[in-house]
Order: C-alpha cells, then structure tokens, then sequence
C-alpha cells in the first residue's frame, strides 16, 4: 500500500485541489474477497440501471452516467456478510485518514465521518459517467478489473482542474465530493462484452452520522 498525495494548481492557482492515490490498496488475500463478491453480484444481472443507484442528473432528469451497479447497504442488513463492506474497513482503521487530514484544510473533518454508503459499479462498452459531484463529505473510488486489461478509457478526470486520473487495478483515489468528476468513455471489443471483462469501481462515501459512532 502506497499513499501519495496531491495537491495539484493546475487551474492557475486559484483553487488547489487536494487527492490521495493509493496504489495496490488490498493486499492478495483481500483482493481475492473483493473479486468472489464482484463476481457474485455480476452473476445473474443483480446490478441495477443508473435510475436505481441515485445517478447525479441532467437539467431534463436524465442519468448522467451508463453503468450498472448496486448499493451494498441496501443488499446486507448486516454488513459483516459481505466481504467487501468488510475489508473496505481498511481505510478507516489504517490511520490514512487522520494522516491527510493534517494536509489540507478540506481534508481537516475527513476524520470525523462516522458514516459510510458503498457502491459497486461496473463499465463495458460505452459506459461512461459525466462531470458530476456528489452528495456526501469525501469520496473513495477503487478500481478493479480482470488481467489482462481487456477495454480503453474508464478514466478519471476532474475537468474544472484538467487532471486525468488513468484506470489502473487495485488503485484508490480519495477526494472531497464537492469536486465534479467523470469516468471517459469504456471502449471494449463486442467479443468481450458479457463476460465480466469491464471496469469494475468500489465507490465508499463518507459522512457525518449524528447517530454513528465510528467507522470500524
């Protein structure tokens, strides 16, 4: 696990923009949890269309975003069954939040979220998801897919900054919600479509629950 982070002026100086980047975040044992569960829920079309997973919107009411995908605190009453809301606990308890934090004053209540909502999505051909921001205190999005990396696009990029962040496996990038960001175009051959070959995204949003106590 290697934390790097961001503070990038690329849009003059007027805004800076704080990220982490954490490359190769789950270890092999972690990543293997990780993928029986994305493979279960990709089995038998559980992931639901962007009208069901609170799509961020076009002035018409229109998804912003192409993808399927499914909020797990919705599917498990109890989260200790699944196995990525159990090992998404990672970031919490590894003390990388306190750390950034001490960064930058839009990192400085990162450590006071007690709550947490997780979204699975997953990209083929032609998906894509349209600057946006969202409704929560801070942002993680992890990504996964299937070696060898079998699509182009699916990357991250902060237009209002000019920063493109590439779709790499195993990498997290946390940032504050109030930022737009959007996903590039999924480009993928038809011989690939249907078998779970796409980008698959963890996205964890974090809050603060008045009722919560902590995330662990």
């Amino acid at each position: 696990m290697n934390p790097i982070f961001y503070r990038d002026f690329s849009s003059g100086g007027e805004k800076p923009f704080p990220y982490l980047i954490i490359e190769d975040f789950y270890d092999e044992e972690e990543l293997g949890q990780v993928w029986r569960e994305l493979e279960f829920l990709l089995d038998g079309n559980k992931l639901m269309g962007p009208e069901d997973t609170g799509a961020a919107s076009y002035s018409d009411g229109t998804p912003a975003k192409q993808n399927r995908g499914l909020f797990l605190d919705n599917l498990y009453t109890n989260r200790s069954i699944s196995n990525i809301l159990t090992v998404n606990r990672k970031l919490a308890k590894s003390g990388i939040m306190q750390q950034i934090s001490k960064h930058s004053l839009l990192f400085k209540g990162l450590p006071d979220c007690n709550g947490d909502d997780t979204l699975v999505s997953y990209y083929e051909n032609k998906d894509h998801y349209a600057q946006h921001r969202d409704i929560y205190n801070f942002t993680s999005l992890h990504w996964f897919f299937k070696e060898p990396k079998k699509f182009t696009g699916g990357d991250l990029s902060f237009h209002e900054f000019d920063v493109e962040i590439p779709c790499e496996n195993n990498k997290m990038i946390l940032f504050p919600s109030s930022i737009h960001h959007g996903v590039s175009e999924v480009k993928m051959e038809d011989s690939d479509v249907g078998k779970g070959l796409g980008r698959f995204c963890i996205s964890q949003f974090f809050f603060i629950d008045p009722r919560g106590e902590d995330l662990s």
